[in-house]
């Protein structure tokens, strides 16, 4: 039996609002990834899609529930424990703007204990760039790239960190059909190559029908989240 890479049981968000109310995102969500998933997660906007991939990367605390990555090294962050081996693409691509294109993309193995040689670094960051179309961007800065550009370097910079689980919001929301298809073939062999696991938020259907597993949020609610794997692995009680 495989270790999950990620176990969520009974996640609620519940966000502040400045009269004093509460706005409820998420309630109740159960999920699990396993070692090399390939998940498309969908819904209408202002579902909570962000807000979940946040909780699952353990840059945000859910107000309730409990999450866990049993098969991850993990490290005390502000709001709580955050795993080791994930990485996440944002909706908007956060590139330093002092840096080009190439540093970017491998700054990650830079800020490692102890980090490949840099010739090494370019190397491979060069390969990643080229498999994604991208390597006549290497020196330019995040200021000359337009926002699906951005985007994917993005995501080479998320494939360079060598994680077992990669969470993407919307890689292809500003990509045209061609270039979002041909950018999923890559992403997909890539991420083979290296057994790294997939969530991606989409509204594109094409994207999402070319993943194994289907996730939905509507009302709240998380559907298709593997629930029967969830009912045979063993819950640990919350710290």
């Amino acid at each position: 039996m495989y270790e999950p890479l990620l176990i969520a049981r009974g996640l609620t968000r519940v966000f502040k609002q400045p009269d004093g109310g509460e706005r409820r995102v998420l309630e109740g969500i159960d999920a699990l990834i396993a070692p090399g998933a390939r998940i498309a997660l969908t819904g209408p906007s202002g579902s909570g899609k962000s807000t979940l991939l946040n909780l699952l990367a353990g840059l945000d605390r859910p107000s309730g529930g409990h999450i866990e990555w049993p098969a991850l090294d993990t490290w005390p962050g502000e709001n709580g424990p955050r795993p080791r081996g994930v990485a996440q693409v944002f909706q908007f691509a956060s590139l330093l703007p002092a840096l080009d294109v190439l540093e970017n993309v491998c700054l990650p193995r830079q800020l490692e204990d102890h980090p490949p040689p840099f010739d090494a670094l370019r190397d491979e960051g060069l390969r990643r760039l080229a498999a994604f179309g991208l390597d006549a961007l290497a020196h330019k800065l995040p200021e000359e790239l337009s926002g699906g550009q951005a985007h994917r370097v993005a995501m080479v910079r998320a494939l360079m960190a060598q994680p077992q689980l990669i969470l993407a919001d919307e890689p292809t929301g500003q990509l045209d059909h061609a270039t979002a298809q041909h950018f999923l073939d890559t992403l997909l062999t890539e991420a083979d190559a290296a057994d790294i696991a997939l969530l991606v938020a989409t509204h594109d259907a094409d994207i999402a029908a070319r993943l194994p597993r289907q996730w939905r949020l509507a009302q709240d609610r998380l559907h298709g989240a593997n629930e029967t794997l969830l009912e045979t692995t063993p819950a640990q009680e919350a710290p």
